[in-house]
């Protein structure tokens, strides 16, 4: 993702905020789109998944057991130096979907790394630790 005029701090976080509206509307063509080919996830519970194919099924199958996933991620720091091609985010998550004994929240923290080719800021990989679960009946910490 590129903005004419935009620092790259404002491109990434532009790009998030792309991508946590992607998320909501379920479009994996658009989540993929910020993806290197190559791009590696860490997630909440320590699946590996390596490559834009391999997420793009990840997705698919949460959407599909899970219709009302919503996942979003909150920037609280952005480096990207303008000399360099490799930039890292770090922020907030949150996820949340219905189980059938209620719904489901997770919070945590992340870090992407980020890669600038062609003009263009694309992740090249992704960590999700959480932090916390909460259920309808309280939080659980982890």
């Amino acid at each position: 993702m590129n903005a004419p005029g935009g620092t790259n701090e404002h491109i990434i976080r532009a790009a998030r905020a792309f991508s946590n509206r992607a998320i909501a509307n379920q479009d994996i063509d658009a989540i993929s789109s910020l993806w290197m080919e190559d791009v590696l996830v860490l997630t909440s519970t320590s699946v590996q998944l390596l490559g834009a194919e391999a997420n793009r099924r990840y997705y698919q199958a949460q959407f599909t057991r899970r219709p009302d996933t919503l996942w979003v991620r909150t920037p609280s720091s952005v480096g990207a130096p303008s000399s360099w091609r490799i930039a890292h985010e770090e922020g907030d998550w949150t996820g949340q979907w219905s189980e059938s004994d209620g719904r489901v929240q997770l919070r945590g923290r992340y870090m992407a790394q980020w890669v600038c080719t062609e003009g263009d800021w694309r992740i090249q990989g992704e960590i999700y630790v959480p932090t916390s679960r909460v259920f309808d009946q309280g939080v659980v910490h982890v």
